[in-house]
C-alpha cells in the first residue's frame, strides 16, 4: 500500500509541475524580433478616432455592413488621385445616397457625394495635388449619420 501511495504522490506532484511549468511559460511575454523590412512606418488606428459611428438598417430591419477602402501604405507616387472607395456588403436592391468627408491633417475639410447601388463599390477619387503631409480621415455620412471611417497617409 505505502508503494502505491509514493506512485500516487510522485504522479501528483509530476503532473503538478507541468500545470505549473505551462503556466509560467504562457505568462512569459516573449517578443519575437520582427525584420526590419516588416515594420510598418505607419499605422492609423481608425477605431480611435472614429468612436462615433452609427449603426444603419435597411427598411427591413437588417443591419447594413458598410465596407471601405483607402490606401494601405503612405502615398509616395505620382498619381494624379486617390481612390476611396464605399459599399453596402449586403446591399442587394438597395441605393443609397451618401457623404464622405476627407479631413487633412491641417483639419480643413473636403467633401464630395455619391450613390451606393446595390453590393457595388461607389469609388471616388480625391485629387493629388491637393495631398500635404500627414494622416488623411475619411469618414462616410448616410442621412446625416457618420455610418464609417477610413484613413491614408502622406509622406
Amino acid at each position: 500500500m505505502d508503494r502505491k501511495v509514493q506512485l500516487i504522490t510522485i504522479l501528483l506532484l509530476i503532473i503538478g509541475a507541468c500545470v505549473v511549468f505551462n503556466f509560467s511559460i504562457a505568462a512569459i511575454n516573449l517578443q519575437p524580433e520582427v525584420p526590419e523590412e516588416l515594420v510598418i512606418l505607419h499605422t492609423y488606428n481608425v477605431e480611435s478616432t472614429c468612436t462615433d459611428v452609427k449603426a444603419m438598417t435597411d427598411d427591413s430591419g437588417n443591419l447594413i455592413s458598410f465596407q471601405t477602402s483607402a490606401p494601405r501604405e503612405d502615398i509616395e507616387d505620382k498619381a494624379s488621385y486617390i481612390e476611396i472607395g464605399l459599399r453596402n456588403k449586403y446591399g442587394k436592391d438597395s441605393s443609397i445616397d451618401y457623404l464622405v468627408k476627407i479631413i487633412s491633417p491641417d483639419n480643413s475639410v473636403k467633401e464630395m457625394k455619391s450613390k451606393l447601388v446595390e453590393d457595388a463599390w461607389s469609388n471616388l477619387h480625391y485629387p493629388k495635388d491637393k495631398l500635404m503631409e500627414g494622416k488623411y480621415l475619411i469618414e462616410y455620412y448616410v442621412e446625416g449619420k457618420k455610418v464609417a471611417c477610413d484613413a491614408f497617409g502622406v509622406r
